[in-house]
């Protein structure tokens, strides 16, 4: 009896992680889907969109923002009200060409690797912290102690986000982004609530730094200029709201799904411990196997052909990324997980004009929390049940147990 086609739409397909099974089918016969969407929050009947798993293809639509758009209907593929996507539209991920090239070149400058690089002793502080802390328990909680720390102190002390402040960012965040979940019953209040708490923060912030600046991100984003005229504050507060969810949920995420790959996979865990000159390559591994974002979606602004199927204008146009990182005319036995893999031209952090503004700050997260727990708890073991939310957007996890025996940190 051949496998029933999979219902992207629906978050339940993604409970164990990505469908695999279903994007290898989808990839061979039918690589643009057209999928009728099942009913849910967010999602009407009848509202569908085109399903695009193949990778050349995928690249093809990253790179033709003016035909594919990332402004009209926003990046997920549920359709919100205008209000919701009013709010997003300040952030560059739903901004395109002009304004994005404009707003990218004003602030791609404080990502790059030189500076990034700097950042190297406190980014390992801070995970060699988290981890000693964690493992005196023995036993815990891989998300609560270490992945969802690490990243939102990075990331909250770059931005300057005050300590005591950090932990109601990161329910206002989970709250945004995993909105379509429905074990975490999100109403339109919830979601307005949120995001204009950390909106009205990132102002006062963005005020408060402007008269008197220090060493913070904020502090050097709120004087830049684009084109020669100070950011506006609504440019600024865009700005902040991205790092502050897309830099705190992605790499929590990417982080915990690292931890499992490499407990599925042990002997590359010998491997790396072995030779520490493989990190980097192991990162971009972790990265290709687990594609912590899901999916993107664009909006056709005019009827085109793609891959052979006729793209309506206003039609949703939705890639995933799980599918394009185990593309087989890509990556050579795809689904293994191998630390020494070269090349590895995964598009975890997405391909074109809205590649990873923070790419480089997440290679050096996970690099460091990965070097420090092998080196901490090399012999950890996954205890219990994961624990993963509900939904197709980005992969998160709610629970990873952990135990660690009878090992002391030293």
């Amino acid at each position: 009896m051949p496998e029933a086609i999979v219902d992207l739409s629906h978050p339940d397909a993604f409970k164990n992680g990505p469908p695999h099974a279903g994007f290898d089918r989808d990839r061979k016969e039918n690589p643009v889907r057209w999928i009728d969407a099942t009913p849910r929050r967010g999602m009407r009947a009848g509202d569908g969109f085109w399903s695009i798993t193949k990778y050349k293809t995928m690249r093809e639509v990253a790179s033709n923002p003016n035909l594919f758009s990332s402004y009209e209907g926003g990046i997920r593929m549920e359709t919100y009200g205008q209000e919701y996507l009013e709010a997003e539209r300040e952030t560059m991920l739903l901004m395109d060409p002009p304004n994005h090239t404009l707003m990218r070149r004003t602030v791609s400058k404080r990502f790059i690797p030189r500076i990034i690089q700097k950042l190297e002793a406190k980014v390992e502080a801070i995970a060699r912290d988290s981890i000693k802390s964690a493992i005196e328990k023995t036993t815990f909680d891989f998300v609560e102690e270490i992945a969802a720390p690490v990243p939102l102190i990075v990331i909250a002390e770059l931005l300057g986000v005050e300590l005591e402040d950090r932990n109601q960012f990161r329910k206002w965040s989970d709250t945004i982004v995993h909105a379509s979940d429905p074990s975490l019953n999100v109403t339109s209040q919830d979601y307005k609530v949120a995001y204009d708490s950390l909106r009205d923060y990132g102002r006062h912030l963005y005020e408060l730094k402007l008269k008197n600046p220090n060493d913070d991100l904020i502090s050097a984003i709120a004087h830049s200029e684009i084109d020669g005229t100070q950011m506006t504050p609504d440019q600024v507060v865009g700005f902040w709201l991205l790092l502050l969810i897309a830099g705190n949920e992605t790499s929590r995420n990417a982080l915990c799904g690292s931890l499992l790959a490499f407990d599925d996979h042990k002997d590359q865990q010998a491997l790396l411990t072995s030779d520490n000159r493989l990190l980097p390559s192991a990162v971009e591994e972790t990265l290709r196997y687990v594609s912590p974002v899901m999916h993107l979606r664009r909006t056709a602004t005019k009827d085109t052909v793609l891959a052979g199927a006729k793209i309506a204008k206003g039609d949703k146009v939705v890639f995933w990324l799980p599918s394009a990182n185990r593309d087989p005319e890509v990556f050579e036995n795809p689904h293994s997980f191998d630390i020494s893999r070269d090349p590895n031209e995964h598009m975890a952090f997405g391909f074109g004009t809205h590649f990873c503004l923070g790419a480089h700050l997440a290679r050096l997260e996970i690099a460091k929390v990965l070097s420090e727990c092998f080196k901490l708890m090399p012999n950890y073991e996954i205890i219990g049940p994961v624990e993963r939310v509900d939904g197709n957007f980005i992969q998160g996890f709610r629970k990873l147990p952990v135990s660690v025996g009878n090992q002391i940190a030293k």
